[in-house]
C-alpha cells in the first residue's frame, strides 16, 4: 500500500489541515489492517483508534526551520555600506537560501547564510 500526501502551509507557517490528513492517514492503515479475523487483535487495534483521536486534540506540530528577517526596509545610500540583513533561524538548520530577482549594484547575497550586505555603487532610479 502506497499514500502519498501533500502539505500545504498557511500564512503562519502552519500545516493546513494536519488534523484531518493524520486522522485520515491512521485510519486508511488501520482500516486496511483490520482484514484479519482475530477478534482480539481487531479490538486491540480498535483501542489504537480511539487513544490516537483524543490524543490528535492536543497535537501540534511545529515546522522547521522557521525564519525571521532582521528588518523589511532597508535605507542605502551609494557609497555607503548599509547595515547587513540577516536571516535568524529557529529549529533545524536551513541548507540553503535564495532571493529572486539577484541583486547588484554593489550588494551581495550570501547563499549560505541568507545575508544581504555590501555597498550600493551608484543610485538606482525607480
Amino acid at each position: 500500500m502506497r499514500l502519498s500526501w501533500h502539505f500545504l502551509l498557511n500564512t503562519s507557517g502552519e500545516v493546513q489541515n494536519l488534523k484531518n490528513i493524520l486522522t485520515k492517514l491512521f485510519l486508511n492503515v488501520m482500516v486496511n489492517s483490520f482484514n484479519n479475523k482475530n477478534m482480539a487483535n481487531k479490538l486491540t487495534k480498535l483501542l489504537a483508534v480511539a487513544i490516537f483521536l483524543v490524543s490528535l486534540n492536543a497535537f501540534s506540530v511545529a515546522l522547521t526551520p522557521l525564519i525571521t528577517i532582521s528588518t523589511n526596509h532597508v535605507s542605502a545610500t551609494s557609497g555607503t555600506t548599509i547595515t547587513p540583513v540577516t536571516i535568524t533561524n529557529i529549529g533545524e538548520p536551513a541548507l540553503l537560501y535564495s532571493i529572486s530577482p539577484a541583486i547588484s549594484n554593489g550588494l551581495s547575497f550570501n547563499a549560505a547564510t541568507g545575508t544581504i550586505s555590501g555597498t550600493p555603487i551608484a543610485p538606482l532610479i525607480q
